[in-house]
């Protein structure tokens, strides 16, 4: 009985260190894709905005994981404007292109 007991704790071990290892696998395999252009559009409605890029214009999606920063500040959806350099690290999935990250570059001003 005693065996039987240590047996099925390990097998729950092993089965439990897999699992964890197939999950950071798989975050780990994770390819983000990149892109750099400037803003042409944003909609705050549908999450979305336009960046113009050297083979076109494609429109990437945002949500609540996606994060906006200009430098080391973190920004919002809506404030960012037309005309701002952008490079964004995004994923295809689901026939749509969802933002991880966005780097806004910051604006210098000229004298």
């Amino acid at each position: 009985m005693r065996g039987t007991g240590l047996r099925a704790f390990v097998l729950v071990l092993v089965a439990w260190t897999i699992g964890t290892v197939g999950n950071g696998t798989l975050e780990a395999k994770t390819k983000f894709r990149e892109v750099t252009g400037e803003i042409v559009s944003t909609d705050a409605a549908a999450n979305s905005l336009v960046v113009k890029t050297k083979k076109g214009e494609m429109t990437v999606t945002v949500d609540s994981k996606t994060q906006i920063v200009v430098g080391k500040e973190e920004i919002h959806l809506s404030d960012l404007r037309a005309g701002q350099k952008v490079k964004i690290y995004y994923t295809h999935a689901g026939g749509r292109d969802l933002a991880e990250r966005i780097m806004v570059k910051a604006l210098t001003q000229k004298r």
